[in-house]
């Protein structure tokens, strides 16, 4: 089975820069945002198994209303991507995370929330506490487990400059899909 993910986020947080590492393994020097739907197929071995994962760079253009349905059809996951040292990116994350949920024709879903940019978080005067990141994952979990859904939504911060962790943080989106598909069916 594949899975599809999209990185979503407001325009110049870092969605391109990040489906970037995830396509050559390693980071860009200077990447432009994207200017129209990038896919990209993964293979990564999860507990033993191979699982093939559909990844989705979609560009603010592409998001006009009428295409938004076909967008975000079939997505079983998500990364939503905000900027450390711009606070308004975080506070759309909820924006996101709700259009994806309507339009993806499965409701509610795994969510990787990222906060990019780690790399000025002490050169930056105006950055986002983790803590609020933290919490809102908290409150989107239990949100979750209240409505019956057992759901696992994670939060990280990273640098796509310096890309550590960027495979183990989509791997443990993977095991909360897999483990949000085995759920579903029993």
């Amino acid at each position: 089975m594949a899975y599809k993910i999209l990185i979503l986020g407001d325009y110049g947080v870092g969605k391109t820069s990040l489906y970037n590492f995830y396509k050559n393994n390693a980071p860009e020097a200077q990447e432009k945002p994207a200017l129209k739907l990038k896919q990209l197929e993964i293979t990564r071995r999860i507990d033993g198994e191979e699982q093939v994962i559909h990844l989705c760079d979609i560009p603010a253009k592409e998001l006009a209303a009428k295409n938004r349905p076909r967008l975000y059809q079939d997505t079983i996951g998500a990364i939503i991507l905000f900027d450390i040292s711009r606070p308004d990116t975080f506070r759309h994350a909820l924006f996101w995370i709700e259009e994806m949920m309507n339009y993806n024709g499965f409701g509610k879903v795994p969510i990787a929330l990222l906060g990019n940019k780690s790399d000025i978080r002490y050169s930056s005067e105006r950055v986002l506490n983790p803590i609020d990141a933290q919490q809102f994952i908290y409150r989107l979990n239990r949100a979750a487990i209240a409505s019956g859904a057992n759901i696992e939504s994670l939060f990280h911060e990273m640098s796509t400059k310096e890309p550590k962790g960027l495979l183990g943080i989509l791997d443990q989106l993977i095991r909360a899909i897999i483990h949000h598909n085995v759920e579903k069916k029993n």
